[in-house]
């Protein structure tokens, strides 16, 4: 049986194990990242001013993770930040994710319509979507680690970005389990959801040996792997688990591993 190591926050449901493992997998879940709210003394004077932005004219409230939204419900508690999102929508304010995931944490909040790419679930396809918008305004609930490239591009593009840190991506300081294992070369795969993933497993592993599949999700988390000079066998253009599945599956196909 094929193993594979998935790398996760310490508070990270996992749907993932769960279609590997119908697969015929044997799946190891290790958390290398820890994703937690801001607890700093600024962070509600940071929510308001993001916030604030949705009384704008031509207004988007854009999400790239449902840490974000988890984060915004802890700060503010499920029914306030429910009934201001619920209400922007009514005032005109449009709502765009990243993929269904994403989008499904703002819907579970009262919205009833979030734009968000059907095929590929990266900022590079929810980018190509709001470039055919008229330029407006950009709300975003980030990571203090977030990529950059979304804001960046919207702002080239002529849109005005409000972006506050609302959640902190940390690597975890003790050494995780999994390391040994898979330094030398006992998982057929590795799997990487984001960038920060990335940066956490070769800062506790150096690198993964050429043995192992690194599949990534999206190409900003491919492009983080080679810079930090670690090989990617596939890049799974889904987010769903399935897609991760199936990822997998061409991967080790190819290599005779499966």
């Amino acid at each position: 049986m094929s193993k594979v190591l998935l790398v996760r926050d310490i508070s990270a449901m996992d749907l993932d194990a769960q279609a590997l493992k119908a697969r015929g997998y044997e799946t190891v879940i290790d958390p290398y990242i820890d994703v937690s709210t801001s607890s700093d003394e600024q962070v509600l004077s940071r929510v308001d001013e993001l916030l604030g932005g949705l009384k704008l004219p031509n207004c988007w409230f854009i999400l790239t993770s449902a840490a974000g939204i988890r984060a915004l419900q802890e700060i503010l508690g499920f029914g306030h930040l429910s009934e201001i999102l619920q209400q922007a929508q009514v005032d005109g304010v449009q709502f765009a994710a990243v993929g269904p995931t994403s989008a499904k944490a703002i819907q579970e909040l009262g919205v009833t319509q979030v734009l968000y790419p059907e095929a590929a679930h990266t900022a590079a396809e929810l980018f190509v979507i709001l470039e055919s918008k008229s330029p407006g305004i950009a709300v975003i609930p980030r990571s203090s680690i977030g990529s950059t490239y979304l804001p960046e591009s919207l702002s080239n593009k002529g849109w005005s970005v409000l972006q506050r840190t609302v959640y902190e991506t940390t690597t975890v300081i003790e050494t995780p389990s999994s390391v040994e294992s898979l330094k030398a070369g006992q998982f057929a795969a590795v799997v990487f959801r984001s960038p920060s993933a990335a940066r956490a497993v070769i800062g506790h592993c150096g690198a993964v040996p050429l043995e192992t599949a690194v599949i990534a999700t999206g190409t900003t988390t491919a492009k983080a792997l080679l810079d930090l000079g670690c090989h990617v066998t596939g890049i799974s253009v889904g987010t769903a688990a399935a897609d991760i599945a199936d990822c997998i599956d061409s991967a080790l196909a190819k290599t005779g591993a499966k």
